[in-house]
């Protein structure tokens, strides 16, 4: 079933929307995911990059320690609130987590 889904940074100064089936969400335990969301996992779940419309600058930051990039995690730099953001694994999809 296809829906339209709208988000927003904790500030408002990020917004975005899909629209688009939703697939399945999956769970990631890997040492750049609990990081980044101070769990012991972070939710995500695919959908095709050019169905994603996200509006307001956004803050990007890889990896930069010599491991391989897995993610470019995007953010609001007001904020700090996380946005949807690529994936290098499953190009040309985004996570939305």
């Amino acid at each position: 079933m296809a829906s339209t889904i709208q988000g927003r940074c904790l500030c408002g100064h990020v917004r975005y929307e899909y629209s688009g089936r939703v697939g399945p969400a999956n769970y990631c335990h890997c040492e750049d995911c609990r990081r980044c969301t101070g769990s012991a996992f972070n939710i995500g779940v695919g959908v095709p990059a050019d169905s994603l419309r996200v509006s307001g600058k956004v803050q990007s930051y890889p990896p930069d320690d010599g491991r391989e990039a897995k993610t470019t995690r995007e953010f609001c730099p007001t904020c700090g609130s996380r946005v949807p953001r690529a994936d290098s694994r499953s190009s040309p999809t985004v996570a939305t987590s």
